[in-house]
C-alpha cells in the first residue's frame, strides 16, 4: 500500500529516524503507529492535531518514547481544550526534553504552536540552577546558593512543615494541618498552611520568578508533595544510605555496607529538627536516634571484623546518640580489643558504670 511505501521510503532516507521506525516494528505497534503518524503530519503541517484516532494512538508514555521529542510536543500542544489530561500526560512522558522541546517551539515561525508553547512553559515549575541542601538533623539550616539570608527559614512552622513533608515526601493538606494545628478549626488550618507553603517555597526557591510554579513543593489537588529532583537533605542521605546498607549486607558485600553505613552515620547531626517541639516530633526524633545509634553500631561491628581501628570511633559515636544504650556499650567493649587489654578494661569499666547508674 502506500502507506507502506511511505515508511519504507522514509527509512531508507532519513537514517536519524530509523531507530524509531525500529521501535515501531519491534514494539508491534503499527497499527497504532499509522494512526499516530497521521495525526502528526496534520499537527506539523496546520498546528492543530485532530482527535478522530486518538482512541487507536499508543499509550501516552509511549508516544514520549517513540516520537522524537520535538514531534511529541507539537503533537500534544496541538490538542483541543477538551484532552487537555491527554496533553499533559504526553508532555509528562517526555521527561527531560520536554522544556528544550517546549523551548525550540516557543521560538518557531507556527504562531500557534509557539504561543501554546510559552503558555506551557509557564505554567511548568523550572529546575534551579543549583543544588539547595537541608540540614534537619540538628539545628534545622538552609544552604541556598548565593542566597545566605531567609527570613521565611527562621519562622518555626516553615521548618516544622519542611521536616513533615521530608518525612513523609506526599501527605493531604488535610493530615498537614492535623499535624501542624492540631488545635485549629479546618478553615483556620488551612489559611495557616496556604501562607506557611508560600514562605517554604520563597526560602528554598527564593529567585523563582513572579507567578511561576513552585519546583519543589508542588500540590496536587489535596495533596502536597515534596520533589526532591535537586534537592539534597541529610534525612534523605541518611534513610537511602541506611536502605542500602542493608541491601549490601543481606548479599554479603561487607565494604559496600561499611560505605553505606558511614555515608548514613556522618548524615545524622543530631536530633531531628532540634529546637522545636512539634507533638509530632516525637515519635520520628526517637525514631531516628534508635536508628542512627544501630547504625553506628553496625559500621563499628563490621569495621571490627576487619581490623579497622575505625571502629573505636563509630562505637563511641553511637554512645553519644544514645547515652543509654547498652548495645552501644558493648560494641565499644569489641572495638577497644583491637587497641589492646588496658583499652578493652576501661571501656569494660565504663560499660559497668552504667550497669550500675541503672540500680
Amino acid at each position: 500500500t502506500a502507506w507502506f511505501m511511505g515508511v519504507a521510503a522514509w527509512y531508507t532516507l532519513r537514517v536519524e529516524d530509523r531507530p524509531m521506525l525500529d521501535a515501531f516494528m519491534t514494539e508491534n505497534l503499527f497499527l497504532e503507529a499509522n494512526q499516530l503518524l497521521r495525526s502528526l503530519v496534520v499537527a506539523l503541517d496546520t498546528g492543530d492535531t485532530p482527535t478522530t484516532h486518538v482512541e487507536h494512538w499508543p499509550a501516552p508514555a509511549q508516544i514520549g518514547t517513540i516520537l522524537p521529542s520535538r514531534w511529541a510536543a507539537i503533537l500534544a500542544l496541538g490538542l483541543p481544550p477538551s484532552h487537555h489530561s491527554l496533553q499533559a500526560e504526553i508532555l509528562r512522558s517526555l521527561e527531560g526534553q520536554g522544556v528544550p522541546a517546549l523551548e525550540r517551539i516557543a521560538g518557531s515561525g507556527q504562531p500557534a504552536l509557539a504561543a501554546a508553547a510559552v503558555e506551557v512553559l509557564a505554567a511548568r515549575p523550572r529546575k534551579p540552577t543549583h543544588i539547595v541542601r537541608v540540614h534537619l538533623f540538628g539545628a534545622p539550616l538552609l544552604d541556598v546558593p548565593h542566597n545566605p539570608e531567609s527570613p521565611e527559614w527562621r519562622r518555626g512552622r516553615v521548618r516544622s512543615l519542611f521536616g513533615l513533608l521530608a518525612l513523609r515526601r506526599r501527605i493531604s493538606r488535610e493530615a498537614l494541618i492535623d499535624n501542624l494545628w492540631p488545635d485549629l478549626d479546618l478553615a483556620a488550618g488551612r489559611r495557616n498552611l496556604r501562607v506557611t507553603l508560600s514562605y517554604l517555597a520563597k526560602a528554598v526557591e527564593p529567585n523563582r520568578a513572579l507567578h511561576a510554579p513552585a519546583w519543589f513543593i508542588r500540590s496536587d489537588q489535596d495533596v502536597i508533595e515534596l520533589f526532591t529532583e535537586g534537592l539534597e537533605v541529610d534525612l534523605l542521605v541518611f534513610e537511602e544510605a541506611i536502605e542500602q546498607a542493608r541491601a549490601d549486607q543481606q548479599r554479603g558485600l561487607a565494604s559496600k555496607a561499611i560505605e553505606s553505613l558511614r555515608r548514613g552515620c556522618s548524615a545524622y547531626g543530631g536530633p531531628f529538627l532540634e529546637g522545636l517541639d512539634d507533638e509530632w516530633l516525637v515519635e520520628a526524633r526517637g525514631r531516628y536516634q534508635l536508628e542512627a545509634a544501630a547504625a553506628c553500631n553496625r559500621l563499628s561491628s563490621l569495621l571490627v571484623a576487619g581490623g579497622e581501628d575505625e571502629a573505636v570511633y563509630w562505637a563511641e559515636r553511637s554512645l553519644e546518640i544514645d547515652p543509654f544504650g547498652y548495645e552501644g556499650y558493648e560494641t565499644l567493649v569489641a572495638a577497644m580489643a583491637l587497641r589492646g587489654p588496658a583499652d578493652v578494661n576501661a571501656a569494660q569499666a565504663r560499660y559497668d558504670a552504667f550497669l550500675d547508674s541503672l540500680n
